[in-house]
């Protein structure tokens, strides 16, 4: 069995089905055809023998809305059938032109056969084929082997055709092919509407349009607005991504497409996951507005919404944001956050909070913005703007504004900042904190400097000066340098730990070393001032150096960060 037959088998077999619909526009047919009349032809010989008459040069014939021209046939006047040769051309109506080689016409069920460099034109489209069927009260033609279908916008190709010409479909059997500009549309069965220009396929679609590659089981092209619709299994490939989804509507004049269900995008190493949105193929830009992920290691990002430029590597993630980078053990979390995936620059607010793994402890930083750049240096810094509070087992602070560098690991605060250690306070205008392994290694108070440390509750040793600076041993304070107008107030206690009295000193700078957390001595420069008052005279409830403040209302709790966020 052949391919041609087996082609034109299947398309028999297809037309049993689709007949049933093509009827509902159907001429009904004549059960009284007329007869075919001749109506010119240059030379008539009557072979009565055959029962047939052979008609030469320049023949035409009708039949009802139908004429019949060649250069030569035969007609069959007792069967009502014609068999032309030459030229031949059917014309039906005003619009309906059938042009070919050689026909074969049955003019009682009005049926014919055209073969050899078939054409069929009608008001909207131009057919080309080998071989075509045409049915004359119905309007409808069947063409095989190699049909070739334009209306000047669209050109299509396959296997074989289905046109019914009266409602101006067609339908596409075996390798279709549609063509307009620089798209092309692949599928194993094809409609084409030529009324509204709209096509729909089914079973392994493939689309190609420039660098783009569209694979999906069904499909809907509109040519007028260049928009094609995909659904099952839609497989996208170009140059810089790859899209996965259920759902794609691609407009080809904008270059833009939307995509619904579930959808894995592959970007240059990125992967993207969501459940809606589209993505601007000219711009190289993604938007989408489904809860969706975008994860490229080190770094992961999860938001309500996403927006991501390829070529700048600028996003912007909206609604429950969730940031991390494994590489740092960061993560971050916000109502907005902008985003440069190249850089790594960040610029987050609104419910934010900044979380680090420091070996088996936690950081927690909230603010009301902020902010992450890195350096050539492949270092990072981050700014916390507005209303900062850190929490860390073993120090917590607060303060108006806030900057760390991974460089020197110092955390830089403004604007009141204070900080605790275990029962320990410290505040200043400006206080920088330098960490190392996790801990406070160095610190500097500049401008009215304090430490307060609570000895019993609403008893505290007291220290200030213009500036402090100190150093940490084991996370522990081992040495305090005060530095110009050092005042300090120290409360002595005998060995079961009862006060004796309070020292109170002043002096142009002191220094002060710790043992195991105690102060072991005290070094006084200058012209130090010290008075000694016994326990029994003062009130060590209200013995403090004039400007003291005890901020406990302050100090972050692990409840808050835990709770709230």
């Amino acid at each position: 069995m052949t391919m041609r037959f087996l082609s034109f088998f299947i398309l028999s077999l297809c037309l049993v089905v689709t007949k049933a619909n093509a009827q509902s526009v159907n001429t009904p047919a004549d059960s009284s055809s007329t007869e075919i009349e001749i109506v010119n032809v240059d030379k008539l010989k009557a072979i009565d023998s055959l029962k047939f008459k052979k008609l030469i040069g320049n023949v035409i014939l009708i039949q009802d809305d139908g004429t019949f021209k060649c250069d030569s046939a035969y007609l069959y006047e007792e069967d009502n059938s014609i068999q032309a040769f030459g030229n031949v051309h059917i014309q039906q109506g005003d619009s309906v032109n059938i042009y070919a080689d050689r026909l074969k016409y049955d003019g009682t069920t009005r049926f014919a056969r055209l073969y050899n460099n078939v054409e069929l034109s009608d008001s909207k489209t131009t057919i080309n084929s080998d071989t075509l069927y045409y049915y004359l009260n119905e309007r409808r033609a069947l063409l095989f082997y190699g049909v070739d279908i334009s209306d000047g916008a669209v050109d299509i190709f396959a296997d074989s055709v289905e046109y019914l010409s009266l409602v101006k479909k067609a339908i596409f059997y075996n390798n279709a092919s549609l063509t307009q500009d620089s798209l092309n549309i692949k599928a194993d069965q094809m409609q084409y509407d030529f009324n509204t220009n709209i096509g729909i396929y089914s079973g392994n679609g493939v689309m190609t349009n420039k660098q783009t590659i569209l694979k999906s089981d069904n499909g809907l092209y509109d040519s007028d607005a260049q928009i094609a619709t995909f659904e099952e299994k839609v497989f996208v490939k170009d140059e810089s991504y790859e899209i996965n989804t259920q759902k794609l509507i691609y407009n080809l004049k904008t270059e833009q497409a939307e995509f619904d269900g579930p959808t894995i995008i592959n970007s240059d190493g990125r992967n993207i996951e969501t459940t809606k949105g589209s993505f601007d193929q000219k711009n190289n830009s993604v938007s989408l507005t489904g809860r969706s992920t975008l994860d490229e290691a080190p770094q992961f990002l999860t938001a309500d919404t996403l927006y991501f430029e390829q070529d700048s590597g600028w996003g912007v993630a909206r609604g429950n944001v969730y940031w991390e980078d494994t590489s740092e053990n960061v993560s971050l979390r916000s109502a907005f956050m902008r985003y440069n995936q190249d850089s790594s620059s960040i610029v987050a607010y609104q419910d934010l909070m900044l979380t680090q793994v420091v070996g088996e402890d936690t950081l927690f930083l909230i603010a009301d913005t902020l902010i992450r750049g890195s350096y050539q240096d492949s270092s990072d810094l981050f700014a916390a703007i507005k209303n900062v509070q850190l929490y860390k087992s073993d120090f917590q602070g607060v303060c108006d504004s806030l900057s760390y560098n991974t460089f020197d690991s110092t955390f830089r605060m403004y604007v009141n900042p204070v900080v605790w250690f275990d029962s320990t306070q410290l505040f200043a205008d400006t206080l920088f904190l330098e960490t190392s392994d996790g801990g406070p290694s160095h610190l500097d108070l500049n401008k009215n400097a304090w430490i307060i440390s609570e000895v019993e509750t609403g008893i505290y040793h007291q220290l200030t000066g213009n500036a402090i600076d100190g150093q940490f041993l084991d996370g522990e304070l081992s040495v305090i340098n005060v530095v110009k107008d050092s005042k300090s107030i120290y409360f002595a206690q005998d060995e079961e730990k009862a006060f004796i009295g309070a020292n109170k000193a002043n002096s142009q700078s002191m220094r002060i070393l710790f043992d195991e957390g105690e102060i072991s001595s005290i070094k006084f420069y200058g012209t130090p001032n010290a008075v000694f008052d016994p326990i029994k005279s003062i009130d060590p409830f209200n013995h403090q150096l004039e400007g003291f403040q005890w901020l406990e209302e302050r100090r972050p709790l692990i409840e808050y960060f835990i709770v709230e966020k």
